[in-house]
């Protein structure tokens, strides 16, 4: 398995930590105090060590005034660009679904079909893949495993809500460094598809955010799984067309068709409500009392309600005026998942399609450009950044025969 590198984590922890000590400018700290925390907990959970944070800043109220006004901003610029968006998502989405309906399209779900691999194949694999981009890029992934920034696997602590459950990436801009952790067991194709993945994430960062000290923040980067999804949606082609793991390739691929159908369908819903009300991490709570009849009220012996095996606290409910109770249910949806990856899934097959009419150094151009002005250019900029026209786009033309020829191959493999 990968092992990261604890005393170069450690090291960045320090001189991050000291940075932030000594005064870190605005969009230092804007950026990388959340960073920081996350790789200390990272850290803590590896090493049982942890650096102490909480009197890290000389005017501690200062920071954390520009902190909460820099969410505010970001979780309402992420708010504005989902509503200005709105139309070209949901559009494009529903056409993909409809035009997958049409090929009778099916999820397998088959992943205990991926073959395994040595740790040392493993990586060649990967290597391999990313020496197709280039050496520029090559050399970025080289790096990430000489350098051992890449924790496989990283068993998650339940506390940390920022830990994706397949794999992360955690950049420092300060130090223009990154770390990728997987949460992943088994050396097989889907693993490397998930390591695949967070490289994409690291090369944004090295060939974007470092080197143009660019501030734009996760939440509201609609296109920040962009780079991630390109790259690993042109391995599964690679393990496919290599003959490296023919099924895997289409499974994931079949799992990642799937997964914009789904998102589509997510966002069609949310799109319709009127009274939502938005997080700041993104999501979407939608507000679906429960009402229990006065005869079917339940208490223990605590005086704590009792509803469907559920103990609620005086907080969720309240009697109305007929004496039954109302339970102040709040249902949570994924609301900028479903934008970032059903946006980078699409893209992602649209980006897949431009490679195989273009030279590689023509298209690291194109996906350069396209990474490059993602944070002044709109959604609709951004698909002309990929020559594009966008009601092609948006009905889906470019890719359906990608997509159809995908499918048949997908029924002919599994036999459907």
């Amino acid at each position: 398995m990968l092992e990261l590198n604890t005393d170069r984590l450690l090291m960045d922890l320090y001189l991050t930590r000291n940075n932030f000590i000594w005064g870190a400018k605005k969009d230092t700290i804007k950026y990388d105090y959340s960073q920081l925390r996350i790789l200390n907990d990272v850290f803590a959970n590896i090493t049982q060590m942890k650096f102490p944070l909480k009197n890290i800043f000389i005017n501690k109220d200062d920071v954390y005034k520009i902190l909460e006004k820099d969410a505010s901003r970001i979780i309402n610029d992420f708010f504005v660009k989902s509503i200005g968006n709105k139309d070209i998502l949901r559009t494009s989405f529903n056409n993909f679904k409809n035009y997958l309906d049409d090929l009778n399209f099916y999820h397998y779900g088959y992943f205990d079909l991926t073959r395994k691999y040595s740790i040392n194949d493993f990586v060649d694999i990967i290597l391999s893949y990313y020496a197709t981009y280039g050496n520029e890029i090559f050399n970025i992934v080289k790096k990430y495993f000489e350098e051992e920034r890449i924790q496989l696997p990283y068993f998650s602590s339940e506390h940390n809500m920022q830990e994706n459950i397949g794999g992360f990436f955690v950049p420092i801009t300060y130090l223009s460094s990154g770390y990728i952790f997987s949460t992943h067991e088994r050396l097989d194709s889907y693993c490397m598809c998930a390591i695949v993945h967070e490289l994409g994430h690291a090369i944004d960062a090295e060939k974007f955010i470092f080197p143009q000290k660019k501030t734009i923040k996760p939440l509201n980067d609609l296109l920040l799984e962009v780079p991630s999804t390109a790259y690993e949606f042109g391995f599964y082609y690679y393990l496919i067309n290599n003959k490296i793991d023919t099924g895997a390739g289409l499974v994931i691929l079949n799992d990642r068709m799937q997964g914009i159908k789904i998102y589509g369908e997510q966002l069609d819903y949310l799109y319709s409500k009127d009274k939502l009300l938005l997080q700041y991490d993104g999501t979407l709570l939608e507000y679906e009392p429960i009402v229990i009849n006065k005869e079917d009220i339940v208490f223990n012996d605590k005086d704590e309600l009792l509803y469907d095996n559920t103990l609620y606290g005086n907080n969720d409910y309240e009697y109305d005026k007929y004496g039954n109770i109302v339970i102040h249910r709040y249902i949570k949806y994924p609301f900028r998942d479903a934008i970032i990856y059903g946006l980078g899934y699409y893209i992602a097959m649209h980006l897949c399609e431009i490679k195989k009419h273009v030279s590689i150094e023509e298209y690291n151009k194109i996906f350069y450009n396209l990474i490059a002005s993602r944070k002044e250019a709109n959604l609709a900029e951004s698909i002309e950044t990929l020559g594009l026209d966008l009601q092609d786009y948006v009905d889906g033309n470019f890719i359906k025969d990608r997509v159809r020829n995908d499918v048949l191959e997908m029924k002919k493999r599994f036999n459907a």
